[in-house]
């Protein structure tokens, strides 16, 4: 369902996305926090993929709003702590606040440096990030770039 909600949302059906988010959350409730065949399925993963809907859907301000409220440390996916940062990353971004998308970015970096080299959405933040980012933020993305071998 968490799959079929970011489809929904990809689509542009942002309604249909947040419903099924919503559908999941009581079983997510019921089982807390597993990884059972990796699936890293509990509150924290669903509360991820609705920032990720909300993303995704443009609707940054809620994105965010909803980020505040997640410890993604509790998540035990790796992969998926990352991305959530990510997905904060895209949120500031749409909101033109590069220089939070650059704190976002660095965190993911300390999680996971590899990720921001074989991640497209972080190779393409970097990227908006050098272009459009007041000096000191374009100055340090285009840093973090070269320290991870994205080249831009």
């Amino acid at each position: 369902m968490l799959l079929a909600a970011m489809a929904a949302a990809r689509k542009g059906e942002r309604w249909t996305a947040q419903d099924r988010v919503r559908s999941v959350e009581p079983v997510a409730r019921r089982t807390g926090e597993r990884n059972t065949l990796w699936t890293a399925f509990g509150p924290t993963n669903v509360k991820m993929f609705a920032v990720a809907v909300a993303v995704e859907a443009g609707a940054a301000a809620e994105a965010l709003r909803l980020a505040e409220q997640i410890d993604h440390h509790h998540s035990p996916s790796l992969e998926r702590r990352v991305a959530f940062l990510i997905d904060q990353a895209k949120g500031h971004e749409q909101r033109r606040d590069y220089a939070s998308a650059l704190v976002m970015l660095t965190m993911a970096e300390r999680e996971a440096p590899e990720d921001m080299r074989h991640r497209p959405a972080a190779r393409g933040l970097l990227d908006t990030l050098v272009r459009r980012g007041r000096r000191t933020v374009a100055a340090e993305a285009a840093r973090m770039a070269t320290r991870v071998g994205v080249p831009l």
